[in-house]
């Protein structure tokens, strides 16, 4: 299927990952959001049985573990809620429903108009609304979910040096494998995937990426087992920055220098002359 069709999406259509189907061209007009499943029927989509699908794309891929904040007042203003997971009737689970603001903070948000799901959706992903009812044309929201990601795997590149992130390929073998950059070769894996907030690599699917000692400039990023507490998270702007989730205003960075771990993965403060904190994920 392409991302974008001037027609109808065929009842039956299998859609093999999240889909966002438009009632007009170019990306426009009223939104449906489709994850994975088989929809015989246009009602089978939340549609109207008179609605034209006119353009669709994917969702986009994210690297962040969901969180939303429901304001009662314009300008992320009046009682907050925080949310991680979805909420098929924010007025039946306990939350005022009256919304006024919207800030997402992480993952990928589909709210709807109405309770289980149903009416007029917006997907958002990473931003602010100061004036929901000015986006929307409503002064609530109904219900809502994050959209739930399939398991993708990507290469790690650093963009100013042209290399990738890396371990050993016996790294499983190890208590704590080296992280480093290198070029794309035999003796080490450079594919990666996303889990939960945790970054792992296909050759140790029990470890995950994780900064070691004092978590100053300079420390080291390491793969150590994810089971060790307190489970440190990460997230990827739209920059290419990877973020900490764990120390506050850490970014992935590479040593560089003359020593002898100049490759290796550390963590540094966000710094505009360190061009070695920007990274291309490159999806497989």
């Amino acid at each position: 299927m392409d991302a974008h069709h001037d027609g109808c999406v065929s009842p039956g259509t299998l859609l093999p990952t999240s889909w966002i189907l438009f009632d007009e061209q170019a990306f426009a007009g009223e939104q449906h959001v489709l994850s994975e499943g088989e929809y015989p029927t246009l009602s089978a989509m939340g549609c109207f049985s008179s609605t034209a699908i006119r353009s669709l794309k994917k969702v986009p891929v994210f690297f962040s573990e969901p969180s939303i904040f429901l304001h009662g007042l314009e300008c992320f203003e009046g009682k907050e809620i925080e949310l991680n997971n979805e909420v098929r009737s924010l007025q039946a689970e306990g939350f005022n429903n009256h919304v006024l603001s919207v800030r997402v903070k992480g993952g990928i948000w589909v709210l709807c108009e109405h309770g289980d799901f149903r009416g007029r959706q917006w997907l958002l992903d990473c931003t602010e609304i100061t004036n929901w009812l000015t986006y929307s044309g409503l002064q609530h929201v109904g219900s809502l979910y994050p959209i739930r990601q399939r398991r993708i795997y990507f290469r790690i590149r650093s963009r100013e040096l042209e290399l990738y992130l890396s371990v050993p390929d016996d790294v499983e073998d190890m208590k704590a494998g080296r992280v480093v950059v290198s070029s794309l070769s035999e003796q080490s894996s450079s594919v990666w995937y996303y889990e939960e907030g945790l970054i792992k690599n296909q050759v140790a699917p029990n470890m995950s990426l994780q900064v070691i000692g004092p978590a100053g400039k300079g420390a080291k990023a390491v793969l150590w087992s994810e089971t060790r507490m307190p489970r440190q998270t990460w997230s990827v702007d739209s920059q290419g920055r990877i973020h900490s989730q764990m120390f506050e205003d850490m970014i992935l960075d590479i040593k560089g220098g003359r020593s002898y771990d100049r490759d290796h993965a550390i963590v540094w403060d966000m710094a505009e002359e360190r061009p070695t904190q920007i990274w291309d994920i490159q999806v497989l």
